[in-house]
Formats: structure tokens, sequence, C-alpha cells
């Protein structure tokens, strides 16, 4: 029997990844350990929720896969650091914030997005690609607001490969295709492609009409894993895994 899922990022993860959503109003409001107030000691009233429900999704993550509670302090990039065996990732969007964790094994990072499934306004969009990558995926028949989806992508894909190039990447280093129900990672900069020797890219997409969900995660190239096997079916998400969410980077 299938296993239920609560959240469209656990249809989009591998089976083994925790997915903790703030589905409670005090997950943002309080919850802060000592070490992290000092980060939003002097932050608009804003940030200071987004960063409290983060820490508290991402404490209760970890503490599924076993961990002691603890401070989840921010990097010198501003990101999030895990356990030196875990990676994980935060998003959060208005109203929304989840986290998600797995241990190093067979998949090396993961970096997740969620974003609003509203228009985009033409100058933002021009920014963040090239005209062709909008033009693929309403030809691929994409129902609404693809330019939501690209950027949605190349922020999680952002958070994917910081692990790995340690720097600023730049929106247009990376290309964004359609590929089945899910989604190609064309690295255009040569740089990038150096940093990423030898790993694959996965990228997933899922939708609820509300809101875009996307996951990257980046595991070994030469790893011989049956995917199809070890992902997530949520009643949730219309999305159906596809061999061709596998790619070579």
């Amino acid at each position: 029997m299938p296993r239920h899922t609560v959240s469209i990022f656990d249809s989009l993860l591998p089976m083994d990844a925790v997915v903790v959503e703030a589905r409670s109003p005090e997950w943002w409001e309080s919850g802060l350990l000592p070490e992290e107030l000092r980060y939003v000691a002097r932050a608009s009233d804003k940030r200071r929720r987004e960063f409290t429900a983060g820490r508290n999704c991402a404490r209760a993550a970890l503490a599924r896969l076993g961990w002691p509670s603890a401070a989840i302090v921010v990097g010198p990039d501003r990101q999030p650091i895990f356990p030196s065996t875990v990676c994980g990732s935060i998003t959060h969007t208005s109203g929304y914030c989840a986290a998600a964790v797995i241990q190093k094994d067979e998949v090396h990072s993961i970096g997740i997005d969620a974003e609003f499934d509203m228009p985009m306004e033409d100058a933002v969009a021009r920014m963040i690609m090239i005209p062709q990558e909008l033009a693929k995926w309403y030809a691929h028949g994409y129902p609404s607001h693809a330019e939501v989806l690209v950027f949605s992508l190349k922020e999680a894909f952002y958070k994917a490969a910081f692990p790995f190039c340690r720097r600023h990447i730049g929106f247009k280093e990376v290309v964004v295709h359609p590929a089945g129900q899910h989604a190609h990672i064309e690295l255009v900069s040569p740089r990038l492609a150096d940093e990423l020797t030898g790993l694959h890219i996965v990228a997933r997409v899922g939708r609820d009409g509300q809101r875009i969900y996307c996951a990257v995660f980046l595991i070994d190239r030469l790893r011989n894993v049956k995917w199809d096997a070890d992902i997530r079916t949520s009643g949730n998400c219309q999305d159906t895994f596809s061999p061709t969410a596998i790619l070579d980077t």
C-alpha cells in the first residue's frame, strides 16, 4: 500500500527524505533557541516569522531522523547549517513554510522552493530566463505562469548546488527545459558544469492549484539507483514519476 503523505514535497523527494510544514500558527510565533534569536533581533516582523517557522520545521524534520534539538545557525552566505551528515533545505512564501532533510548517502544535496502560482512581472521574468525557456514550457502544455515555475526551479537548484559551488549562481547559468511531467536543468555555464562534475541533477515539479512546488536533488552520476521505487506518490499531486526526471549534467 502506498505510504500516505501530507505534503506535495513528499511526492517529489526520495522516500528517505523527511518533510515538515508549518501547519500550526504557533510555529510562526515562537520556538527559536537562544543561539538563533540573534539572527532576527532587528528583523522585520515578516522576516522574524518566516525565520521562526523555518527553524521549527527544520528542527522537527531533524528530530524525525533521530537528531536531538539544537540550534540551526546561519552560515556565512546566509544558508542554514545542518549537521554534517545531513542535507536539508528550507522554503517559505507568504503563509507557507516547509523544511526537508535527508541523510547524506546516495543523495548529496537537496533544494526545495514553493511559490504562489500567480503572474510575474515581465521585467523580472526577463532577468531570470531567456525567452526560449518560457516558450518551451508553454509549448509543452504547462497550464499557467510558467515564468514562476522556471524561477522556482532555479531557486531550488541554487540551494542544491550551493554546497558544491559556494558562490552566487546567476539565473542564466542554467536553462530549464520541460521533461515529461518534470524538468531538465541544463548547465550552460562551463564553470558551473565543472563544479558539478560527476553529479546527476534530479528536478521535479508539483502543483496544487495555489502554489508551485519544486524540488532538486543531486546524486552520483554513476550511482545505479531505481528511483521509480524510491519516489513517493501523493494523493495531492497529479504528477507521476517519469524516468526523464533523472538527468545528466
